[in-house]
């Protein structure tokens, strides 16, 4: 059975379709008899969108990784943006890596999950698993790339304008190295691996 619904002239006139949730087990859930849902919505032709569109057409969706990229892009812009504040511009830089190191440690480990698994679960993009793998290797070769020359060439200068370096251990005087070796012994390292008992 083939529900239609119908779409107005007019974008206030656009009815929402109800969305089912996907039973337990993963089951496909079919809509009940006489549902508003539909895999296929009628347009007047006036408006330049085909008077069917099929909502099985992949084309229709945003794949949600690569999505995500591009939301962290726009949060790397942040850092770009000398309309903030300097220290701020840093911290959007930080965020940005953050989210990226989040986004592997779980969406990017499920997706070689699905690999190793050969599990080729349908997406509603139409894109795979090892497809949005390539992409994701691909996007972040060049987001790393450009984290970098954010923080060499914008944030590191601006900061050093402002009295602020950022200095690598063997650039320290040796009472500095002393004092950051006890403070990582006491503070982080017990963080990193915790002592037993």
């Amino acid at each position: 059975m083939s529900t239609h619904i119908e779409v107005g002239a007019q974008p206030e006139a656009v009815t929402q379709p109800i969305i089912l949730a996907q039973p337990a087990g993963g089951a496909h859930a079919e809509p009940p008899s006489g549902s508003v849902i539909s895999t296929e919505i009628s347009m007047p032709s006036t408006t330049g969108i085909p008077s069917e569109v099929k909502l099985s057409d992949s084309r229709l969706y945003i794949n949600r990784q690569l999505s995500w990229l591009a939301f962290n892009e726009r949060v790397l812009a942040q850092a770009r943006d000398d309309r903030h504040p300097l220290l701020e511009r840093a911290r959007f830089l930080a965020i940005s890596e953050t989210n990226l190191d989040e986004f592997y440690m779980i969406r990017v480990s499920g997706l070689r999950r699905q690999v190793a698994a050969n599990r080729r679960q349908p997406v509603p993009d139409g894109i795979s698993a090892d497809d949005q793998l390539l992409q994701i290797h691909s996007h972040t070769e060049w987001f790393l790339s450009e984290q970098r020359r954010i923080l060499n060439e914008m944030l590191l200068p601006a900061l050093e304008q402002e009295g602020i370096a950022v200095l690598s251990y063997s650039q320290l005087r040796p009472r500095e190295q002393r004092d950051l070796r006890i403070r990582f012994e006491n503070e982080i390292l017990p963080i990193l691996t915790p002592r037993p008992g």
